[in-house]
Formats: structure tokens, sequence, C-alpha cells
């Protein structure tokens, strides 16, 4: 399978059957509408309604119960992470959205949700007032003045200062020099601080604050306050006290109102749905008694819609044709069950134009083989295997979370089959093994990493042949017959001879010299054609040559490509060298005294593992992925393609059976 082939369509009918054909298209979830009156009014095409259907009322009930989500999200214990990724949905019946719909009072609860939040707020923000106020007054407590006389006379001044403790003695002195006609006395003294009152005449007043000032002393004043500090103190530790009560009674009023969460979320994807099915209607074309919607739908899906539209009025028509050579069809990819994990990695780059090959099944064999090689451990792979089994079967995400879980057991199954033959098993090595498991190894990437690397470059140069050949066939089926002999087949012939020379020359390796002499011969002719055709684009025969010269460069960047496929040993080689590692450690921990050196290495063997199968699974995917879309991609694949997104059902917290 490949790209699925769309068509465009365009859905007269009348207007009294609109609202039930926008419910119909939403339910079916098969059509993507395009914004038919833009493009008409932008074509200067006179349409009835180009203001558009609003629902202001709508719009702010849905804003309302949004608050009251949120809102109730304070009362109630914060998901754990992996449930906020996942975001499972509440399932209910068509019954309960139903009772919902009727009898939900969303102004209602909206004035208590409000009301409640405003108790809550003032209640905190006099709790605050009333503990900064508290603060201030504990060191005071001492002090047997009531505060409402702590207020200057016609003649005389009294006041409570604060000042830095290593600094009060200075402020003694230099107030003795100024008046031996003063009160100063300490009423606490707390760390680095002491608060002390002062009395003295009004006619020292400014040479007495000017030395406070240049001792960074300063006054306070507890307006409005009565009685002795302590007294008061123990008042507003009582007004605490109810506050708290308060807050108290707040939470379980808030905890009552959180009981309704599943109401409110019903509501609001109700509600949400009754406001994307009007929205849509302002991409509609509409005249006195009809209108038009315009959009793509995928061909396979053409007589579901005729047949359900059908049942509810007669006085539709749908025309559905093929797009045309300027149109730009939205993409939607068709492959086979086991094909479909890889769209994730697909989807990730870009999806493919129209009329391009999907990459998908394509990249699948040697994506999932290159996730294997980065991990090359059998036991990491049934490990990843039955956590990506054990996730699709207890967390239910979207279709994109499915998709890299199934990927990913995928990748476990392969990489347990690479372990098998690459003695990989969590670390261990491989003079422990089970002879049965010694007996099969094939290559061993930490005794051999030669022999692993030449796998790496062949797998490399076979991918990057394929990706040739594919363009080459693109070509041939679009005509250009021409094009794919000279800019794709002649370049696999040129490559091909220069394979065995760079094994001998650059890896060091055995070739017969009768191969060598043909692929000299053969690598020589093929700069000769090569530098005679690459260029037949251009006129000048001089601009001809040196654009054929120029082109020999692109040898550089296949031999860039091949090189990038030593990652798979490099990947290969730090998850095995890791796993052995964790494996030394753990034995290094059982020489600890007692059973402790047991427990201390089962931590070391299970935690170290696992962090290593982490790791290196999130580098394997990463890089092979990098394989596929740098050095594969690069050969064939133009992208760009925009998705196909029906217009459908979305709810965010709810499905409905």
């Amino acid at each position: 399978m490949a790209v699925s082939r769309i068509k465009k369509i365009h859905l007269l009918g009348h207007i009294t059957a609109r609202e039930r054909i926008v419910d119909a298209l939403r339910k079916m979830g098969v059509l993507q509408i395009t914004d038919l009156k833009k493009r008409l009014i932008e074509e200067d095409v006179k349409i009835i309604d180009e203001k558009g259907i609003e629902d202001p009322d709508l719009e702010a009930r849905l804003s309302r119960l949004q608050y009251m989500v949120e809102f109730i999200s304070g009362f109630q214990e914060k998901p754990k992470m992996l449930e906020t990724m996942l975001n499972p949905k509440l399932i209910i019946g068509e019954d309960e959205l139903k009772n919902v719909a009727e009898n939900f009072n969303v102004d209602e609860m909206y004035r208590r949700y409000s009301e409640l939040e405003n108790k809550i707020k003032e209640a905190e923000s006099e709790k605050s007032r009333k503990e900064s106020l508290l603060k201030d007054l504990i060191p005071w407590a001492a002090l047997d003045i009531p505060l409402q006389e702590i207020a200057d006379t016609e003649k005389t001044c009294i006041s409570l200062g604060i000042i830095k403790t290593q600094s009060f003695p200075i402020l003694q002195e230099g107030l003795a020099q100024i008046t031996g006609e003063l009160h100063l006395d300490i009423v606490e003294t707390i760390k680095t601080l002491t608060y002390f009152v002062l009395i003295f005449s009004r006619d020292y007043e400014g040479q007495i604050l000017e030395v406070l000032k240049k001792e960074n002393g300063r006054l306070v004043k507890f307006e409005g306050l009565i009685g002795i500090p302590r007294k008061v103190i123990e008042e507003i530790e009582y007004e605490l006290e109810d506050i708290e009560k308060q807050l108290l009674a707040y939470k379980k009023e808030g905890e009552e109102l959180a009981s309704e969460k599943d109401k409110v979320l019903i509501a609001y994807d109700y509600l949400s749905e009754l406001l994307a099915k009007k929205k849509v209607q302002n991409n509609f074309a509409h005249t006195a008694e009809t209108f038009v919607i315009e959009g793509w739908i995928r061909e396979k899906d053409e007589e579901v819609i005729r047949q359900r539209l059908s049942r509810i009025s007669p006085e539709i028509e749908i025309i559905a044709l093929p797009p045309g050579e300027d149109d730009k069809p939205p993409i939607a990819l068709e492959n086979k069950s086991y094909v479909t994990p890889f769209e994730f990695v697909t989807t990730l780059y870009g999806r493919p134009l129209y009329r391009e090959y999907d990459p998908t099944p394509l990249l699948a064999p040697f994506f999932i083989l290159f996730f294997a090689l980065c991990l090359t451990d059998g036991g990491y792979g049934l490990t990843l295997a039955a956590l990506a089994l054990l996730g699709m079967k207890k967390l239910k995400g979207g279709p994109g979370v499915t998709k890299l879980f199934r990927l990913m057991f995928f990748g476990g199954l392969i990489t347990a089959v690479v372990g098998l033959f690459t003695g990989g098993w969590f670390g261990i090595e491989t003079g422990v093994l089970p002879s049965a498991l010694r007996k099969v190894i094939l290559l061993n990437p930490l005794e051999d990493p030669m022999k692993m690397l030449n796998l790496a470059f062949a797998l490399g140069i076979l991918q990057i042949f394929f990706g040739i050949g594919i363009k080459m066939y693109s070509n041939i089926r679009a005509g250009k017959v021409v094009a794919a002999l000279l800019d794709q087949g002649l370049w696999l012939v040129f490559l091909t001879f220069l394979v065995p020379l760079g094994y001998s020359l650059i890896l060091g390796g055995e070739v017969s010299q009768g191969i060598l002499s043909v692929a000299q011969k053969g690598a020589l002719y093929g700069v000769i054609l090569l530098v005679l055709t690459q260029g037949r684009r251009q006129k000048n025969p001089v601009m001809k040559l040196l654009a054929g010269v120029a082109k020999l460069y692109d040898v550089v960047g296949y031999f860039g490509d091949v090189l990038s496929y030593a990652r798979l040993l490099a990947l290969g080689l730090a998850t095995s060298a890791i796993g052995l590692a964790i494996n030394g450690i753990a034995k290094m921990a059982l020489g600890m005294p007692y059973y402790i050196g047991y427990v201390v290495a089962l931590f070391v063997l299970v935690g170290g593992h696992l962090f290593n199968l982490a790791v290196n699974t999130l580098g394997g995917f990463v890089h092979s992925g990098r394989l596929q879309y740098l050095e594969f991609f690069s050969k064939f694949f133009e992208g760009g393609g925009a998705e196909f997104k029906p217009f459908k059902e979305e709810t965010k917290y709810t499905v409905v059976k």
C-alpha cells in the first residue's frame, strides 16, 4: 500500500438539511473540509454570508467550563506524569451524554465555582495579611505599652524602632551626643536585630532621625491596633485559626464540587462538538436556499458518504473528481498492519507528496534491523518487547502512542534475534553463556569489531543503492527513461565498481587481483561517462563538460553517507560495553559484608540494565531514524505533503461508547 487515493468533493444541499449533514459528516469523519468561502471571496465571487456564523454564548459557556475543569484540578490528586502524557479519557454511554447535555446548568455551576474561588482568595489574602502582621508583632511581645498609646504628643515623640544589633551601641552614643532628654529602651533582640522604644522631645526630632537613618535604623508603626502586643498577638492567632477552619470548609466544598468533574468534562466535550459543527459552516458557501461544501475525501470512502447522506435528504448533490495537476491534496497513509507502526518514523520527518511513494514500507526492514544492531542484546530486546506489550495492554494513548508501542515491540523481537547471533544477553560474557547459546553466535562485536563495521557498511551500501533504485524506477514510471538510465543507472554501475576498490584500499580487505582490475577499468569508464552525460542539460559545450566534472564530487557525498552507518557499530559496542561494566560493578558489590552486597548488587543490576536499556533504546531509535532521513530519503524522497485531517469528532476528555 502507499498514499491513499484522494478525490476533491463538492457537496450541494438545501439549507434545511445543513445541520443534519454537518452532524453526519462529523460522525463519519471521512471528509476534510476546505475553506470554500474564503477562496470564493479571494476570487471576487459574491456570496451571501461573508460575516460567517458566530455563537458568542456557546463560546462563553465553553470558556466557563474550561475554567471549571482547571479549578477542579486544584482539589484533586495530581495525575502521574505518565498518565498526563497518555491523557486517558472518560468512557461514557450515549444516555449519560444526553442526560448531562439536557440537565447540566453551566451558568449556575459557574456561579458556584466562581463564588467559592472568590471566598478562597479572600480568605487566603486575609491569612497572608494576618501572618505578615503576626510576624512583625512577635518581636514586640514583651512590650507592656498598649499599641494605641504609642503616638506622638504636642511636645514628645514616642516611637518603636529596629536596628542591627551591632549598630545599637553606635546609635546610643550618637543620640547621647544630641541630648540627654530621651529614653531608649531595648524590648527584644532576635538574631541580628534589636527592637527598641525611643521617647524624645520634638525639639530634637530632626537630629535624632538623621542619626537613626545614618545607622540604617528604621521606625515602625502599628496603626489601628489596640492593646498590648502580647494580647494582639493572641487575637491574631485566634483569627488565623478561624481562617484555617474557613479554608478547610472551602476545601471540603471544593471537593464536593470536584465530585461533579465527570459532568463538567462531558459538558465541555459536548459543547466543544457543537461549537466545532457551527464553526465549520464558516467554510461553506451559501445562497439564499442552498449551501456548498468543498473538501477532500479518500476514494474508498466516497460510496460510504453518498449512501449515508442520501438517507438524510434526497436534495443533496455530490460531485467527486480526481485532483487536478495544480491541486495539493492532503496525504493519508495506508499500509498493512505490520507496516503501520513504522508510519511513526515517516511522519516524524514528514509526509510524501500526493504523487510520491510512501516510504514507510521501504524503510521498515532497514529501520528495524538498524535499531536491533544498535542494541545488539537479546535480553534487552525481550525486556523491551515485554514492556511495550504491557504498555499496549495497560495504557490507553492516542494512535501515535499505540504506533510507538508496537514499533518498540517489533524492535524488541528483532533485537532478541540479533542478540542471539551476536551473543548479547544482559552484558554477560560469552564465555559463561550456556553452550546452546554459544553455538549460534556468528559475530561478537566486542571481540571482532571490524567484522561488525564491515557489516554496517555493507548494509549502508545496500540501502543507498536501494534508494537510488527507487528514484530510478520513479523516473521510468514518469516516462523519464533517459534520466533514469543516466542519473541513477549510470551511478549505480559506477558505485558498484567503487565498492571493491574502497573495501581493499580503505578498509584493507582482501580482494582478488582480477576483481580489482575489472573494478579499476569499470570505474575509469564510469568517470568518463559521467563527465560526458551529467552536464547534458547545459547548452554551452564547455559548460556541459565542466558540469559533468563537478558532478563527480557527489562521490564524496556517497562516501560520507556510507561512513554514517559506522554509528551502528558504535552504538552496538556502547550497549555491550556498558552492560559488561554494570555486571562488573555488581560483582564487586558482592564482596560487601553480610547481605548488604546482595542488595547492592541487585540494585546495580536492575537499575543499571534498565538505564542502559532506556538510553540505548533512545539512541537506537534516534540514530536509526537519522540514517533513514539523511542517507536514505535523500536519494528519492521529496516530502512536504500535508496531513489528511477529516472533519470528525475530537473530544478532549471523553469517549462515547
